[in-house]
Parts: C-alpha cells; structure tokens; sequence
C-alpha cells in the first residue's frame, strides 16, 4: 500500500508541471486535494470489494492539460458541425448537435442549473466525435490572478479561445447588489479554435447590453445567429475563485446543504460563489446569459 501511494503522489506531483514545462509552485488547494488523495487510497484499500471492477487504478481521469484541452476543443467543434438529432419544432433555432444541449439547458434552467450533469455531454463527445479523454477542468484558482493570459485565454490554438475585441458595454449586474465593472473584452471573439463561432439560441435573460443585443421574444429556442462575445475579467477572479476560496470552501463546512449552498453563492449578500464566479470571470454573451450558459464553450 505505501508503495502504491508513492506511486500515485509522484504523478500528483509530475501533474503540477504546467503546459510549458515550467514548474509551478504547490499552493494550498495543491495540498489540499494531494492529502484528499491519499485519504481516498486509504479507504479504498481498507473497504475494497473484491467482485468491485471500478478501482482508483482504472478510474476515469479528469485532467487540465495542453494536449486534451485540444483534443476537446476539437470534440466540440466536431459537435458544431454535425446535424441535430433534435426535431426543429421542439426548437426551431437549433443548428447543429452541439445546440441541442443548449436548448436542453434553456428549458430547464431552474432545475437543471445548480446540478452536475455533464456525462450526456461527454458521451456524445465520446461516441460521436471520437475524444478519448474525459471532461476535463478549468482550475479557477490557478488563474484568479490573470485569467486572460491564462492558457485557457490567451487565444491560442490550444486555448479555449480569447477575449473579445473591446467594445464600450456595461458593467454586467450578476446580482441585486453586485455589479462587475465593464472589462476589455465585450466584443466579438477573433482568436482561438472558437473564433468563428456562431450562436444560434438566446438571449433569454442578457447581462451584456450593447446595440442589437436584446432578448428574444418567447422562449429563446428561436433562429438567432450572432458571434461569441466575451468580457474576461478578473474583477471576479480574484474576488471569488482564489485558492482561498477553494480551500475555504471545502474545509469550512461540513454537510452538503451549506457546501452546496456557499459554492453556488449568496446573491442577497453579495457573494456569488466559486460557481458563479467561474460563469462571471467570463461574462460576454452568452457567458452573462443564465438560461444561455451552455453555449459558451468554456461552460
């Protein structure tokens, strides 16, 4: 057993080189998820079921990597280009299969929203679009600081794509008491792997305002071609998703209601939590969009 800890704390340890090979500093949610770690090994040794298949040895693995980030991205632009399995009078705008799961989270945004599902997602980029890899993470914290220049935002080929082009917009209302100052971005996104990207569905409910862009009338499941707007920011990085607020968030409670309850955020007291602070690093449209979340390929 203490061999196989070893074993698995070296490839935590390899897994903090970044994309470019530089060595990056262990912080505190490093730590924290590294003693998890060894935790669950020791469980899972002490309580393994012999007729279990499903071990830590051949578990999925959910990785932050240069290289399945671009197979990814390629998963999800193969999805933009295959035909929608959805009957165009369920919703009319629907383009493409990646758009149907849009217009599955417009529908049911109040229920759907707040919850983890993305294993249909994966699925179809699985079986569909041929990715080997499995959902993988965007490690808030480790960008708080300069979202922008992150690899996940720099606009390379093996980014997620960039920030938008400035143009002069609002500052974007993400609750009653909450404001987020206008950034550089606003405007159309011209780099990276989604540079072309069309949206097809929304807006329902727009935190963006700039000219034309307005909230279709209905239920946004009409035809609405319109770019990728972006307005990255690190306003709300550094206020909500720093690795203190990480840490802070899994060590300090307790139960699951109010982990639940402080990750999705506190809109009445001005907290928007790690979860919204992820949406709302991003902003733009339809990253600002609560019903339209999902079209923004970094969701």
């Amino acid at each position: 057993m203490r061999l196989y800890i070893t074993c698995v704390m070296i490839a935590i340890l390899a897994a903090l080189v970044t994309t470019n090979s530089t060595p990056r500093i262990p912080d505190e949610v490093d730590v924290l998820a590294n003693d998890a770690l060894v935790n669950l090994i020791a469980y899972d040794r002490s309580h393994r079921d012999a007729n279990q298949t499903c071990t830590l040895r051949n578990a999925a693995i959910r990785r932050e990597c240069l290289i399945e980030r671009k197979k990814y991205t390629n998963a999800m632009l193969c999805l933009m280009s295959k035909p929608p399995k959805l009957a165009s009078t369920d919703a009319p705008g629907i383009r493409n299969r990646f758009d149907h799961f849009v217009s599955v989270h417009i529908r049911q945004t109040p229920a759907i929203h707040a919850t983890v599902r993305p294993h249909p997602f994966e699925q179809a980029l699985r079986n569909e679009c041929g990715y080997d890899g499995y959902q993988p993470y965007w490690a808030w914290n480790k960008y708080a600081h300069d979202p922008i220049n992150s690899p996940l935002f720099d606009g390379s080929d093996y980014s997620l794509s960039g920030n938008g082009e400035y143009v002069p917009h609002n500052a974007t209302p993400v609750a009653p008491i909450t404001n987020v100052p206008p950034g550089r971005g606003g405007g159309c996104v011209t780099t990276g792997p989604f540079k072309n990207m069309s949206m097809k569905l929304g807006p329902v409910g727009p935190t963006l305002k700039i000219l034309g862009l307005k909230p279709q009338p209905g239920n946004g499941l009409d035809y609405n071609p319109r770019c990728l707007r972006r307005d990255i920011s690190s306003y709300v990085s550094m206020r909500w998703t720093k690795s203190s607020d990480v840490t802070g968030l899994i060590t300090n409670y307790t139960d699951i209601g109010s982990f639940q309850d402080t990750m999705q955020g506190n809109l009445t007291s001005d907290n928007i939590g790690v979860h919204g602070g992820g949406h709302y690093t991003i902003g733009g449209d339809p990253g600002g969009d609560f019903y339209v979340f999902p079209s923004e390929p970094a969701f």
